[in-house]
């Protein structure tokens, strides 16, 4: 009897009373799917890597900025997979800009060093403006050039779009690959 009334006692204890939760309430999913969850409305209300966490300024300095941009690249991965994963990316990026998202190499630009003249089909083909703030996609959201670099040199933008590159048609566009 007193098994039964200690197993009583656990169960009203873990259910939340005789009350109970609500069956969706946050508090009743296990922590991994509260991250999750939260993972998702992050999303639906930024996009994917949020531009709060991972914006990066030259003033910052190249360590804090590599660092940043790593970051950053191996959040993408996590919602992409690439052949040889983040660590494969953060090497074909180092190799391409040093991970400096203001990098100009020719007509190329930014941590991917996407050409110029493919910039703005890039972006209509793998973003999307609701992952973006107003300012953001209209800076993203127009022809890049080598006199007009702006548009690619936005990281989260430049990275996404590489990242999202490598996971539909491998690394084959970069030569550091």
């Amino acid at each position: 009897m007193r098994a039964l009334m200690i197993a009583a006692l656990i169960a009203t204890t873990l259910t939340g009373g005789a009350r109970g939760l609500p069956e969706n309430s946050a508090s009743t999913r296990p922590l991994h799917l509260q991250a999750v969850v939260a993972r998702e409305q992050t999303e639906r209300d930024h996009g994917p890597c949020d531009e709060d966490r991972y914006d990066v300024k030259p003033a910052m300095g190249a360590e804090a900025v590599h660092r940043k941009v790593a970051a950053l690249i191996r959040c993408a991965v996590r919602r992409w997979s690439v052949e040889g994963g983040a660590d494969k990316a953060i090497a074909v990026a180092t190799c391409e800009s040093g991970l400096w998202p203001w990098a100009v190499g020719g007509d190329n630009l930014g941590v991917f060093q996407h050409k110029a003249t493919y910039w703005f089909s890039r972006v209509n083909r793998y973003l999307r403006e609701r992952w973006f703030n107003a300012a953001q996609w209209e800076r993203v959201h127009q022809e890049a050039s080598v006199s007009n670099p702006r548009p690619a040199f936005l990281a989260r933008a430049n990275v996404l779009i590489g990242i999202r590159m490598a996971h539909s048609g491998g690394w084959g566009p970069w030569s550091c690959a």
